[in-house]
């Protein structure tokens, strides 16, 4: 579990998600407690780690559902700009103003 918690500390600056920090840290000590103390039981230590793992999982899938519902939300539809729309609703302009082609 130690090896695994390093290897989640590369992803919080690849990421800029500090809760894989707190993940690397649990999964860390959590080795080594658990080689301190529960050495004999190997299975103890999975049971965990993967316990660890699908709580975090599921902690990074709220942060980002949410962060994409807020970016989502603020992000502004260009409608000003036709060079910016959507290509279901393209709409390239001529410099008079008259529409050149418009997809349904």
């Amino acid at each position: 579990m130690v090896l695994v918690g390093a290897h989640c500390l590369p992803f919080a600056s690849l990421y800029g998600m500090r809760m894989f920090l707190i993940l690397s840290g649990v999964l860390a000590a959590m080795g080594v407690l658990m080689a301190l103390y529960f050495s004999g039981t190997f299975s103890l230590g999975a049971w965990i780690g993967g316990l660890a793992l699908f709580v975090f999982a599921w902690i990074g899938r709220s942060v980002a559902t949410r962060s994409s519902n807020q970016r989502r939300l603020t992000m502004e539809t260009p409608r000003d700009d036709p060079s910016q729309l959507w290509p279901t609703e393209a709409r390239h302009e001529i410099e008079d103003n008259t529409a050149l082609w418009v997809y349904p």
